[in-house]
């Protein structure tokens, strides 16, 4: 989120690469785009892709993309977060496989700057392939603005994935609106958007038992996040995270939590 200070670098741009073995033996990072799996919950493992990008307030570009991924060929389900430094800079999100992204519950504000906006979409039964990267254009006028997009890729089973119990928050600091999963063995995604005014370079943390897989933990200039996701067995299971920071804000976040099927 936008602060009087710039202290970090003018364009973030990382894709994760670890799995779960990974991570737990150096703690995350990662770069050049991949795959994570992590069983959590007692359900099966999540065996997706992820990537991520972040542009500085002031030195954005339009488009900005993200790094590459190499994604199933066809069937998979793309959830992608787009956080902005206000509801006017996004014009339009694309990849270039040519997928069509549906909203998912319309354009949101964060509760303590209205200013800041917050979106989810997805595109089902997408096709994919290797170096598949996604792109957000910014309206005119905006094209330096700050923002951050989120990219989770849910392949397809033994039958097309679809989208149950969803949920956005924007009023906690930490948390948001509990769902309900609407079957067994699904994956609920979590793309955390705090109102992070503290200045830090941050660290946020989902609860025991998610699978994190990206964040931007800088404060100044950018707006900062995070991703995870959690396998649970049973449907019917209440899910209502909080999440933690390193660096206390205390301010109201923008928070998704999505059921995937």
């Amino acid at each position: 989120m936008p602060s009087i200070t710039r202290n970090f670098g003018r364009i973030i741009a990382i894709a994760s690469a670890i799995g779960l073995a990974a991570l737990l033996a150096c703690g995350g990072g990662g770069g050049g785009g991949g795959s994570s799996v992590g069983k959590n919950q007692g359900g099966p493992p999540f065996a997706g892709m992820h990537t991520f990008k972040a542009d500085e307030s002031g030195f954005g570009t339009s488009p900005m993309t993200t790094p590459a991924v190499t994604t199933p060929a066809t069937g998979a389900l793309i959830l992608v977060q787009v956080l902005t430094q206000s509801t006017g800079t996004l014009q339009g999100l694309s990849d270039n496989r040519g997928n069509s992204y549906v909203s998912v519950g319309g354009p949101k504000a964060y509760a303590t700057n209205n200013v800041a906006g917050s979106y989810l979409f997805v595109a089902a039964n997408a096709v994919g392939g290797v170096g598949h990267t996604w792109s957000l254009t910014k309206t005119a006028g905006n094209q330096a603005d700050e923002a951050t997009i989120f990219v989770v890729v849910f392949p397809a089973g033994s039958a097309a994935r679809s989208l149950g119990a969803w949920s956005y928050a924007n009023t906690a600091a930490y948390g948001g609106a509990a769902i309900t999963t609407t079957a067994a063995d699904s994956n609920v995604a979590s793309f955390f958007g705090p109102a992070d005014y503290s200045g830090s370079v941050n660290d946020y943390t989902p609860p025991a038992g998610w699978t994190k897989l990206d964040q931007v933990p800088y404060s100044n200039q950018h707006n900062s996040g995070a991703s995870a996701v959690l396998t649970v067995p049973v449907s019917g299971t209440v899910v209502n995270p909080t999440w933690r920071a390193a660096h206390s804000f205390g301010t109201g976040s923008s928070l998704w939590l999505v059921e995937v099927k």
